[in-house]
């Protein structure tokens, strides 16, 4: 069963009493007017894996990511999907 991403991020945000606005997906937000401090963000990036049944690399929590909810839900949906590319990380090969 294929989960709808964007939804569910706004499941959880209501969950943690955020309420945003839910706008078409054509439609972009930015979560960092939400999200304002570390302690939100480790609280719904907890919430998002517990809910996702994933685990959101190192690379992917940069508090910067949230500046676009489609871009967000984009990198979510393709860690939930198993299709995730990890950014080189200058690792010799």
């Amino acid at each position: 069963m294929e989960v709808n991403v964007r939804e569910k991020l706004f499941e959880i945000l209501e969950e943690s009493g955020l309420y945003v606005e839910r706008k078409s997906s054509e439609e972009d937000i930015d979560l960092r007017e939400y999200i304002v401090d570390s302690v939100q963000f480790m609280s719904f990036i907890v919430e998002i894996e517990a809910q996702l049944n994933i685990e959101i690399p190192d690379e992917v929590l940069v508090y910067d990511n949230l500046g676009s909810l489609n871009g967000f839900t984009s990198i979510l949906q393709s860690i939930a999907d198993g299709a995730y590319i990890p950014r080189d990380r200058g690792n010799a090969t």
